[in-house]
């Protein structure tokens, strides 16, 4: 069965864009880069645990990390979502692929350190470290035969001379390497090449992700502290509101990445000060503010953050994440318990709706956003016409934590869609991978339902 959209993971900070469908909204989300990870992350958890609750993946480039290997799996298991998402940097060695190329490293490190890599994320460097055509086909082709053909391959293309590349049948995501600063030079061609992978006509990156990977300094490459923090909320503000002009439809998704990342000086933590009402300007007060401002950053809220507001460190609390109070597409997931079996599962309806549901099957939603605020309602639209079932509304697997439960009865006719709801649901806050579960709790066997949407409400 083919999905309608697709996830990206690839990112230092992320900022994560999905292509809306119909009515559905999401926003952008944030990825931590492993090389902010310090050691003072093992002997001070709460210097961090905010962030990393608000963290949707990881970029795992250890190249010029801080903290023992051996702590590395206790890091990266206090990430709630992070360790399910993440991406594995993979520069063309010197001379021609024709094996391997020591990807089995990238997978064994993420079996010992507890992560999921979605992504390797290629680049070329010149001269005989130039990725071709065949050469991705090798890669792909010692993914889908090593158990390893979930994960995909992105390119980074740094250039508007890189839509080529990037429009190899076999590139799953694209990425545009960086710093702030070198976006605002003249004649730097990253917003051109930017502008051309949001355009939802561009068949060869329409539904993938796009990641822009940059450096933690300031927009006239200064690393002091303050500057940095303010700079950046800036350049993403830059980004999302003058570069995508008209693009709102990818800004407003967890389709489109931001990565902040590297060690220049700037502290790592604290994230918060004066009880955890302000931000401060470190990596993680920066990564914790993009994350828990997302709505704002990304223009959902109608107007664009001021100079002061980019600035500010007053943090905002008790706000809905951005999937909340939205009505979302059930066509519109991540990931199905069945791709292919169309007995089981399958999208119909010219994409409106999830039919032909069995017990057991499952959809799954990618770090959907649930900001800090409480949920009130779990609300399913839905037909049945042989009694229907269960829908299951669980984080991070499917026996994960539980929201709570939708009965949905039968409405008469396959055709007769209905709103049901569950009024106390469970709470969660930050980013989780929400699993819609199908349950036969009659045990028939048969179809139980198909489903046209679903929403979270706050109080």
């Amino acid at each position: 069965m083919k999905k309608l959209t697709k996830h990206l993971s690839i990112a230092s900070l992320a900022v994560a864009t999905l292509f809306g469908l119909g009515t559905e909204c999401r926003a952008y989300e944030i990825w931590a880069g492993t090389q902010n990870f310090v050691q003072e992350m093992v002997t001070n958890p709460g210097g961090w645990d905010l962030t990393a609750q608000k963290m949707a993946g990881l970029n795992c480039n250890w190249a010029t990390v801080d903290l023992n290997a051996d702590d590395r799996d206790e890091v990266i298991d206090m990430f709630a979502t992070a360790g399910n998402h993440a991406y594995q940097v993979q520069n063309h060695p010197h001379g021609p692929i024709t094996t391997n190329n020591e990807w089995s490293t990238a997978f064994d490190r993420a079996d010992m350190w507890h992560y999921h890599l979605d992504y390797l994320y290629i680049y070329s460097s010149g001269g005989d470290q130039v990725y071709t055509e065949p050469e991705v086909q090798i890669m792909r082709n010692w993914l889908d035969n090593n158990g390893h053909a979930d994960c995909k391959i992105a390119y980074n293309g740094r250039n508007i001379g890189n839509t080529e590349e990037l429009g190899w049948p076999l590139i799953k995501g694209a990425g545009i390497e960086n710093d702030p600063a070198r976006w605002l030079e003249e004649g730097d061609t990253r917003a051109e090449l930017l502008q051309w992978i949001a355009n939802p006509t561009n068949a060869a990156t329409a539904g993938e992700m796009c990641v822009l990977h940059t450096k933690l300094r300031g927009l006239n490459d200064e690393t002091n502290a303050v500057t940095v923090y303010n700079d950046c909320r800036k350049w993403v503000r830059y980004i999302n509101r003058d570069v995508l002009t008209n693009r709102a439809s990818f800004v407003q998704s967890n389709k489109f990445v931001f990565t902040i990342f590297g060690k220049t000086g700037v502290p790592s933590m604290p994230e918060t000060t004066n009880g955890d009402t302000q931000y401060v300007k470190t990596a993680f007060g920066l990564w914790l503010s993009l994350a828990e401002q997302k709505s704002k950053f990304s223009g959902l809220l109608g107007a664009w953050p001021t100079d002061a507001e980019c600035e500010s460190v007053n943090r905002i609390t008790n706000a809905p994440g951005a999937d909340l109070n939205i009505l979302q597409s059930a066509p519109a997931f991540d990931v199905e318990s069945n791709p292919g079996d169309d007995s089981i599962i399958r999208i119909a309806g010219g994409g409106t709706k999830v039919a032909a549901i069995k017990g057991n099957s499952w959809i799954r939603f990618d770090t959907f956003d649930f900001g800090e605020s409480t949920l009130s309602k779990l609300i399913v639209t839905a037909s049945s016409k042989l009694g229907g079932g269960l829908v299951e509304f669980r984080l991070n697997a499917t026996n994960g934590p539980s929201l709570g439960s939708v009965d949905v009865t039968d409405t008469g006719l396959w055709t007769t869609m209905k709103n049901f709801t569950n009024a106390n649901p469970a709470n969660a806050t930050g980013p989780h991978d929400l699993y819609l579960r199908f349950v036969d709790d009659h045990g028939t066997g048969a179809e139980l339902m198909n489903v046209q949407s679903f929403q979270i409400n706050t109080q």
